[in-house]
């Protein structure tokens, strides 16, 4: 679009996608901890926070194996109940991709498209579903 202007390119939540995903690491600056032995034994595995009003809904409990993806990938994962907001997903891990089930990690569920007007890369705008795992 011409600037100034708003350019809605936000990933929306439809009926496929219903759930936003968003990524971080809340208590690891530098990703390159991750792989420490102490970062390690604090980060066992990978987990995926859902609010138990919408694990309840697509019937997930807490610990079990979910299957969680959109139109870049899929990945499995172990759901962790929190109370955070209805409609949202967290994935705090950034351990590498080895550390998750099939070796597939969260990032490849990520936005990578350079943004405009100069290019970066956006994060935390990303829309998944989620359900339980039937086969592992």
């Amino acid at each position: 679009p011409r600037l100034p202007d708003h350019w809605d390119l936000l990933e929306s939540t439809n009926s496929a996608r219903q759930f936003c995903l968003v990524t971080g690491q809340p208590d690891i600056l530098n990703l390159s901890f991750t792989g420490t032995k102490t970062s390690r034994r604090f980060e066992e595995r990978p987990c995926l926070m859902i609010h138990p009003l919408d694990a309840a809904a697509l019937n997930i409990a807490e610990g079990c194996i979910c299957q969680n993806g959109n139109d870049r990938r899929q990945i499995f994962i172990l759901a962790k109940f929190f109370e955070g907001k209805t409609g949202l997903l967290v994935v705090e891990s950034l351990l590498p991709n080895k550390s998750y089930i099939g070796g597939i990690g969260v990032n490849s569920l990520t936005v990578v498209d350079s943004v405009a007007s100069v290019g970066g890369v956006a994060f935390h705008d990303n829309v998944v579903w989620i359900k339980a795992d039937d086969g592992r």
